[in-house]
């Protein structure tokens, strides 16, 4: 939970922040905090500016520091979603000369 959340004074920054711990969580097959035992410790770490202690598992810099930027405790050093979507790190390369990546079917109607 980012910390903001605990003054009740939050904005779209939050989200960003979720997807920085969904991420972590996504590439180190762990639970953020889960050197924590008890949620009051989790609340005091996130409010103390303390990261997981699991960022270390991630390995690739570029990664490693998009995270670190979406989970920023002061919500004006997080990115936008903006900046995310044109970040390097999520810029698709598609085979040359491809400019879709197919049809996808409609699901099931039931009929």
């Amino acid at each position: 939970m980012a910390p903001e959340i605990f003054d009740e004074k939050y904005d779209e920054k939050v989200d960003i922040y979720a997807f920085g711990m969904l991420m972590l969580e996504v590439m180190t097959n762990r639970t953020p905090y889960d050197e924590c035992e008890t949620v009051m410790q989790v609340a005091a770490k996130t409010m103390s500016g303390q990261g997981p202690d699991i960022m270390d598992k991630v390995l690739n810099p570029s990664l490693r520091e998009v995270i670190s930027a979406c989970i920023q405790p002061l919500t004006c050093f997080r990115p936008s979603a903006e900046e995310l979507y044109f970040h390097p790190l999520f810029q698709l390369e598609l085979t040359p000369g491809r400019k879709e990546f197919g049809h996808i079917e409609p699901p099931c109607t039931g009929t």
